[in-house]
């Protein structure tokens, strides 16, 4: 009787710690964080996890459900921000392998099989994601030399309409309430 009850007391521990890890969201603003004592921080996520023919660049395009993989992260992260570039193809891809700097890159053969709508749904997410991580914007292509139609114009467009304005040479984008 005596070994009965740590057995149910570790096994209500386990499920509710399950419970928690699993209630957790993808969303970078309803992600679980928690910071500890060394200013570390442990990261709790679900992600949503399916075939690369079903998902592609935060598109779901096949017909099966996804399954959720809980992920959990701890290290100790500087609070400095990562640099998203944009431009016109291909000098964005150039000045974001001489910088490091992140690009939105789909494989054409996946881009040319999407609709534009559905093209653009899934680059308005990537800057989506670099607004909630407050991440740099770095223009590979001065903003005046935009072509017009252009996705770099549309991406233009769309960050302006979040708050951010062009740097002062053209070649960078401020975040709401920077310098």
């Amino acid at each position: 009787m005596t070994l009965r009850a740590p057995r149910i007391f570790i096994a209500v521990l386990v499920a509710a710690l399950a419970a928690i890890l699993t209630a957790t969201t993808a969303s970078p603003s309803a992600a679980g964080t928690a910071e500890t004592r060394v200013r570390a921080y442990v990261v709790v996520v679900g992600v949503s996890v399916g075939t690369p023919q079903q998902e592609a660049a935060g598109q779901r395009l096949g017909k099966e459900s996804a399954r959720v993989v809980v992920v959990v992260a701890t290290g100790v992260a500087a609070k400095s921000a990562d640099t998203v570039v944009l431009g016109h193809y291909p000098e964005y891809v150039d000045l974001a392998k001489a910088t490091g700097g992140r690009t939105f890159q789909v494989p054409t053969k996946v881009w040319d099989s999407w609709s534009p709508t559905e093209q653009w749904a899934a680059n308005q997410k990537f800057l989506d994601r670099a607004i909630a991580r407050g991440s740099n914007v770095q223009l590979a292509t001065p903003a005046n030399a935009a072509r017009e139609g252009s996705f770099f114009e549309r991406e233009l467009q769309y960050m302006q309409s979040r708050g951010y304005s062009v740097g002062p040479d053209g070649t960078s984008l401020i975040a709401p309430g920077g310098p």
